[in-house]
């Protein structure tokens, strides 16, 4: 009976070799498999690193474009504002023509009544029949 105890223990201990030999091969694969893991998570950490850079890249080429927008309403409402203050100065300036141009109409107008008021004068044409030159 000791020998089939024997036997049996040294069946039983071949099998659990067998299967520690199996348990090894599949812990060296699961090792592969961490470190294979390892270096997708240390790509996909890369990335994400890379991606954050880009975005903050991003952040600050928006808020560049944000005080750029900022700047360029503030141009186009100053635009604005002198627009409006050249088109009063242009209605003002047109307003005195057009009063210039009534005052010189009257004017004429005045002038052109005053013409009936002209008297004639006689005139002396003497001088007209005096030598410039004596002749001797």
């Amino acid at each position: 009976m000791r020998n089939g105890t024997l036997y049996h223990h040294e069946q039983e201990s071949l099998r659990l070799k067998e299967k520690i030999a199996e348990l090894q091969e599949v812990l060296v694969a699961e090792q592969e498999s961490v470190r294979s893991l390892k270096s997708s998570v240390a790509h996909v950490q890369e990335q994400l690193n890379d991606a954050e850079k880009a975005s903050e890249s991003h952040r600050r080429n928006a808020d560049q474009s944000q005080k750029s927008l900022e700047e360029l309403r503030i141009r186009e409402n100053e635009a604005r504002a002198a627009l409006v203050e050249s088109e009063e100065l242009m209605a003002s300036l047109r307003s005195d023509i057009d009063l210039q141009k009534r005052r010189l109409h009257d004017a004429e107008m005045d002038s052109l009544e005053n013409v009936g008021d002209i008297q004639a004068l006689p005139v002396s044409y003497t001088h007209l029949t005096l030598p410039t030159k004596r002749i001797v």
